[in-house]
């Protein structure tokens, strides 16, 4: 009976620390899939042979498709690049992405409603051949970026003398119109 009784009570403790990794294990589980669906980045992770495993709730935002409407990569890559010939190009960019896991790709591609949009990709290899690939939009960035762009090319090819300083006098941009009327005085005008 004394050795029954320690096997129980060995077994009870064995259960319970089993119980215990369990509970740590669904916490962690619980703490991955809340950073996955609460941040604002897409994320999905596709198969070693290109089946789409998962894809976060912000994907969906971002793109308009679900996992349901994903057959496979070659699927989702004529989804978003409906021209082949894109569709080869970001395919090459993406194999070449695969293998240099630094590398981000910026592409614009189609979603589910027909918008466009400007995405930057991040592919990591996982360790079981899985991939996961993260998407960025920055569609609005590279607006920013293009306005900002035709502003800077109007002001320094106006024929207005424009120079522009700090409000502690600290002289740090003049265009041309400007160079022409008063030379370039550089960053440290005289003073006045």
């Amino acid at each position: 009976p004394l050795f029954m009784t320690f096997l129980f009570v060995q077994q009870y403790f064995y259960r319970l620390r089993e119980m215990q990794a369990q509970k740590e294990l669904k916490s962690q589980k619980d703490l991955l899939n809340s950073l996955f669906e609460g941040i604002r980045i897409g994320i999905m992770v596709w198969g070693r042979k290109g089946s789409l495993l998962f894809s976060n709730r912000y994907f969906g935002e971002l793109t308009g498709y679900s996992p349901q409407d994903i057959n496979g990569v070659d699927d989702w890559l004529s989804k978003i690049f409906p021209d082949p010939m894109i569709r080869d190009a970001a395919r090459t960019d993406w194999r070449h992405a695969g293998q240099h896991p630094d590398v981000v790709i910026e592409q614009t591609i189609f979603c589910k409603s027909g918008e466009k949009k400007t995405i930057e990709f991040r592919n990591t290899n996982l360790s079981d051949n899985r991939s996961l690939v993260t998407l960025t939009d920055i569609t609005e960035r590279r607006k920013g970026q293009a306005h900002l762009h035709h502003f800077k090319t109007a002001v320094e090819l106006s024929s207005d003398a424009i120079g522009m300083a700090d409000p502690n006098g600290g002289h740090w941009y003049q265009n041309r119109a400007f160079d022409d009327m008063f030379g370039n005085i550089g960053n440290d005008p005289p003073a006045t």
